[in-house]
């Protein structure tokens, strides 16, 4: 579990990352969010190369809030909308977010909601360190999903840019 200040766009915020494996409560917890029990994001471990890459949709989604430009209804949705690198909600959502077969989820909290019930005691799995996330990352369906050539080497850049270019028209 990591904790980042998000300066200095948004000075007054951090956010909580954690890492966790062999988790067998997932469709639970899918539903505990969806309910809005669980405040917080959930997102396929697998799926995510390091905490820049979060980072950058988190940003972002705090950065359309402030705007009143979200394109979905919750700031943790968005978070999962700005991971993609297409403009399809619903796909971005089935993506990113887990189903009841995710064993490595990564659980994304803002600080305002650190003191609603906590994700990280609600997951049975174990929780391990960000470093670990090279060693979980499925590589072939991120060059799926980013759409990254065969022989490209599948980078933080490279997915970082193209969930920073889906916005130019």
């Amino acid at each position: 579990m990591q904790t980042f200040n998000l300066k200095p766009l948004f000075p007054d915020q951090s956010v909580q990352i954690s890492l966790f494996q062999n988790v067998t409560n997932a469709k639970e917890l899918k539903e505990l969010t969806t309910e809005g029990i669980l405040q917080g994001c959930l997102i396929d471990g697998s799926l995510i190369l390091d905490s820049f890459h979060i980072l950058t949709a988190v940003n972002k989604a705090l950065y359309y809030q402030k705007l009143g430009r979200m394109k979905t209804k919750s700031l943790y949705s968005e978070i999962l909308f700005n991971l993609s690198p297409t403009n399809k909600i619903n796909e971005s959502l089935k993506t990113f977010g887990i189903n009841e077969m995710t064993k490595k989820i990564i659980a994304v909290v803002l600080k305002d909601d650190l003191n609603s019930k906590v994700i990280p005691e609600s997951v049975n799995g174990e929780i391990v360190g960000l470093e670990n996330l090279e060693k979980i990352i499925d590589v072939e369906r991120i060059k799926k999903i980013y759409r990254l050539e065969q022989n490209e080497e599948v980078t933080v850049e490279a997915v970082v840019t193209r969930m920073a270019t889906k916005d130019v028209k």
